[in-house]
């Protein structure tokens, strides 16, 4: 192969990467859709033998199958005048050997745990598909700019459930990282393992567990010398860290941890980084910092909060609510418990993950509350904004504080907190402070598995900032800045971007790299994104175009008695729409349409459900709201819908002075909260 080579008619070969016994990887251009990516070319005679083109097509499908942030995306298969080829997602980045031979004496302990935590990730993830990788190395680890990585290389992973492909008088596999049962021809999961705590030893230490000169040699020390603990080559490493490795070098698969998930726990509990973060990123300059901005933070407990209790709150509507909500018949209430936070605040966040809730209010002040106990778990003083919005991330992990309006005097302000503790991870400036500048500046925000995109209004780009690190990713330059009925949307791989105004979508990937673009719909009508694809308005009907490159997948609604008045979002795998019947007189209807032209059930004159085109969906119930400060009359309502489209339940509390409706869900349970008190209503109704 050389430069300029077109394979399919589309994949341009620009320049080449590597050259191995097998192949050559070369970076290209994918000609329609006008993105970079890798191809992998077999060589002649590598393409023709049996054995190695199977292999070489099981690395094409097997991560095909598994969408993993953690795995190489791969894009494409296929044979080009008798050469097989692979179309991969191009890594920025560098294989985790080079990152080790940068560091002889080890990465720092917590750099070397995250790492571990991230591919024993992909493994659980791997492991559940009963895939086993067969090959995990340093060299077949990237280590991308923002300090994730990717698995790459699984093509001689093993589907558990699938005949073993086996070369000939080979053993697969890279000696110093092989498990003695895979020497012998036997692996599974726990080889994955045992490959997982050589790269480990290799990280903590700058050398390898087992560095045998020769294939043999290296066998020997795998089967008879003792597991080494990293401990007994480098200080500073935890009792437990060194207990983690050497019962991954267990030379019995039994002795070894029974899964990746239980290294994972294992990783957690020997971090030495402290309990409440510092701030990780550049500190903001003197002149940039604004009055009262702490660089780090120690969360406090000055709140008393006395936990669940059944002390009530909630009513069911009375006739004239009802009416005004368009439910002609009552519902039950549904089965809840509440919690008093004591002096009324202005609600400014409100998020909630499987095991606590985050409320922000108006004073700089966030509260984390123990889902099942109803306990301080910890407050936190300070945040950027008066506001208090928060968006929670990747449940878990990272805590984002930031304003969705401020005023540009004041600057945009964004912290990442670690949701254990309070404290600050890292911090940026979105918008530097200017007395000269006067009006409120809207900020978008969305977040992916491994950055946060911000739109401040007004603004050229759209930024990207690494979730882990806070450091800048991408600056992607808007073409119709101004435009109206602008939305920021993530997809659902987790690694792209849907932009929206009026004038059409552009799609963006995490390097700020544009994937897609249409502009042949005017966009003014909502729309819904799903695993298929993202649906929109066009006229009085549909469409579906695919996410991966924007082309048409369906149209809906054409020659149906409805007309799509907008759309309000996705619901259990069907579009929820505002619609009318045609003709004249028409009333307002609430739908959930299928992707196949179909409605799945279908709400006649229920525009007030839909008033302020509030809705949560969760598995069992699309939650509706009703806010007097949008709708009529003076009480809040929530409600839920079942999947015939009945009410199942309605929940009301009259309205007072300060009241402030906010609503999360999470792990079966429904949060709604008020300056006062937050209720915590059973799913499982």
């Amino acid at each position: 192969m050389r430069a300029g080579v077109l394979i399919a008619d589309r994949y341009r070969l620009d320049g080449l990467l590597g050259r191995g016994g097998m192949g050559e990887v070369w970076r290209a251009r994918d000609t329609r859709l006008g993105r970079e990516v890798a191809v992998k070319v077999l060589r002649e005679h590598v393409s023709i033998d049996p054995q190695l083109a199977a292999r070489f097509q099981r690395e094409a499908l097997l991560p095909a199958g598994l969408q993993h942030k953690g795995i190489t995306v791969v894009h494409d298969f296929g044979d080009e005048h008798g050469r097989l080829y692979i179309v991969m997602e191009l890594l920025a980045g560098r294989n985790l050997s080079a990152l080790i031979a940068d560091h002889p004496a080890g990465l720092p302990v917590d750099r070397s745990i995250d790492l571990a935590v991230e591919v024993a990730d992909v493994l659980a993830y791997a492991h559940a598909k009963e895939i086993a990788h067969r090959d995990l190395k340093p060299s077949n680890i990237i280590v991308q700019g923002d300090g994730g990585l990717k698995v790459c290389d699984f093509g001689i992973a093993k589907d558990l459930d699938a005949t073993r492909i086996t070369l000939t008088g080979q053993v697969l596999g890279t000696p110093a990282y092989m498990a003695p049962e895979q020497w012998q021809g036997s692996s599974g999961t726990s080889a994955d393992l045992y490959a997982l705590g050589c790269v480990l030893f290799e990280m903590l230490t700058g050398e390898q567990a087992f560095p045998g000169p020769t294939a043999p040699a290296c066998m020997n020390q795998h089967f008879a010398e003792e597991r080494p603990a990293p401990g007994d080559h480098v200080e500073g490493i935890p009792p437990t860290l060194n207990d983690l490795v050497r019962s991954l070098l267990s030379k019995d698969a039994a002795g070894r941890p029974g899964s990746a998930t239980e290294i994972i726990a294992r990783l957690g509990a020997s971090r030495q980084r402290p309990a409440t973060v510092t701030t990780r990123f550049e500190p903001l300059s003197a002149r940039q910092k604004p009055p009262g901005l702490a660089s780090q933070r120690t969360a406090s407990r000055l709140t008393r909060l006395a936990g669940w209790d059944r002390s009530g709150g909630l009513r069911q509507p009375d006739r004239e609510e009802l009416e005004l909500l368009g439910i002609k018949r009552p519902a039950p209430l549904p089965v809840y418990t509440t919690l008093r936070i004591g002096n009324p605040v202005r609600l400014g966040g409100f998020a909630a993950a499987e095991r606590t809730l985050y409320i922000g209010d108006a004073r700089h002040h966030v509260l984390a509350v123990d889902v099942k106990s109803g306990e301080l778990a910890w407050e936190a003083w300070d945040l950027p904004s008066r506001d208090g919005d928060l968006l929670l991330t990747m449940p878990g992990r990272q805590l984002l504080a930031a304003p969705s309006t401020s005023f540009a005097s004041e600057g945009v302000i964004m912290e990442c907190l670690n949701p254990q503790d309070g404290g600050i991870v890292w911090k940026r400036q979105l918008l530097a402070a200017d007395a000269a500048s006067r009006g409120a500046r809207h900020t978008i925000y969305a977040t992916s598995d491994q950055c946060v995109a911000t739109w401040v209004r007004g603004a050229r780009d759209i930024c990207g900032w690494s979730l882990e690190t806070g450091e800048r990713r991408f600056a992607y330059r808007l073409a119709d800045p101004e435009s109206t009925s602008r939305s920021l949307t993530p997809l659902p791989d987790g690694r792209h971007f849907l932009w929206t105004t009026q004038n059409g979508l552009t799609a963006f990937d995490t390097s700020g790299q544009t994937t897609w673009a249409s502009h042949a719909h005017w966009i003014g009508g909502g729309l819904a994104v799903m695993a298929n694809g993202v649906w929109l308005r066009a006229g009085s009907d549909i469409i579906g175009l695919d996410t991966r490159d924007g082309t048409m997948i369906g149209k809906i609604g054409e020659y149906n008695r409805y007309h799509v008045i907008e759309i309000i979002g996705a619901h259990a795998g069907g579009i929820l729409a505002e619609t009318s019947s045609r003709g004249a007189g028409a009333q307002q209807d609430l739908s959930l349409i299928s992707p196949h032209d179909l409605i799945t059930w279908h709400r006649p004159a229920a525009s007030r459900l839909g008033y302020n085109k509030n809705f949560h969906s969760t598995r069992d119930y699309l939650i509706g709201q009703h806010d007097p400060q949008v709708g009529r009359g003076s009480f809040y309502a929530l409600y839920g819908i079942d999947r015939s489209g009945q009410i199942a339940w309605v929940a009301a509390r009259s309205a007072n002075a300060y009241d402030q409706s906010k609503v999360a869900h999470a792990d079966g349970w429904l949060f709604w909260s008020f300056g006062d008190a937050v209720f915590k209503i059973d799913l499982g109704i």
